[in-house]
């Protein structure tokens, strides 16, 4: 009789024991992106978990961003893509929590930031500048301003690198750069001067980079390889600090400044030495070639908000816009 009684108080104190084992949390960890990464405003950004439970099973997983739910699974590893085109500028919460089947929950949060511009600083003169995204390219939201050497209006050359600041005549370089338009406008630079001035990881846009930019503003096919002025509003869109542009249809289209590219009226220095057009419009270099004087550019001008494309003179020192490397 012992034995048995001994038995049954083993197999009792067995499952006491088993059903007073407390019950292991599921784990939970966002796995991408990593804590405090940047973002562009507009990117799609694809956010990965991953979820096991070492005694039992993972019932389900939940998403939310800013405290907001965006998603549930019970299929793992979870992912989500988190489109960020209508998100406020600064620094949001991802969290992510996962469910046992005892009901038991884990969490694991990062924070991101997504800016509609990041920075980036040149370390030839520590200068940093605005960038943006638009489509699948990142461009500088502002205008170059590297500066090595100035030159007053009266030098130009189709075939060496001149640098010029807006209404200065000198060539000292401190006081170029001491200049209320070197601040606001940045330098012009003649052909020769634009194919090497951007830092490096960056370069002078080609023509076709700039009809991929046109295009995605929403330039039609049919008129992105065309001279002159195209498109509708593409050149409000490109646009921006209203204040400095004289009055026109620019600044009056409804789209003026949309794209955050903040094109500006930076003027030209001209081949007969001259610096013109101030406030009423800019012109920015590609790197492609024409022929053995002229090169391809851009313009955005106060009297239409369209985009011009045409040939000038390597000579002309207008503006530049670099674009990151891929």
């Amino acid at each position: 009789m012992r034995p048995i009684c001994q038995y049954w108080t083993c197999f009792i104190m067995g499952l006491l024991l088993v059903s007073c084992e407390k019950n292991q949390p599921p784990t939970c960890n966002i796995t991408g992106p990593a804590d405090a990464s940047e973002f562009y405003t507009g990117e799609t950004i694809m956010i990965s978990l991953e979820a096991d439970d070492p005694d039992g099973n993972v019932t389900e997983v939940r998403l939310f961003v800013d405290n907001v739910f965006v998603g549930l699974s019970r299929i793992l590893p979870y992912s989500y893509e988190w489109d960020t085109g209508n998100e406020k500028d600064g620094f949001h919460i991802i969290k992510a929590t996962a469910r046992d089947n005892e009901g038991t929950i884990t969490e694991d949060e990062i924070i991101v930031s997504v800016n509609t511009y990041k920075a980036f600083t040149d370390t030839r003169d520590n200068r940093t500048y605005k960038t943006l995204k638009i489509g699948d390219q990142i461009w500088m939201a502002e205008n170059l301003a590297h500066l090595p050497l100035v030159s007053p209006s009266s030098e130009g050359s189709d075939t060496d690198p001149c640098y010029y600041v807006y209404n200065y005549q000198g060539t000292s370089v401190n006081e170029a750069k001491a200049s209320e338009y070197y601040e606001t406008y940045g330098v012009l630079y003649n052909w020769q001067a634009a194919k090497a001035a951007c830092p490096a990881g960056w370069h002078l846009p080609s023509d076709e980079e700039w009809k991929e930019l046109e295009i995605a503003l929403g330039m039609r096919l049919t008129e992105v390889d065309n001279r002159g002025a195209r498109g509708t509003n593409e050149g409000s869109k490109l646009a921006g600090n209203a204040d400095l542009w004289q009055d026109g249809f620019l600044k009056y289209d409804d789209a003026f400044g949309k794209s955050n590219f903040t094109a500006i009226p930076a003027g030209y220095c001209s081949r007969s030495g001259y610096f013109l057009w101030m406030d009423f419009g800019t012109h920015f270099w590609t790197s492609n070639e024409n022929d053995a004087v002229s090169a391809w550019r851009r313009t955005v001008s106060y009297i239409e908000s369209k985009v011009g494309r045409d040939t000038l003179q390597k000579r002309y020192g207008i503006s530049v816009r670099c674009i990151k490397d891929e």
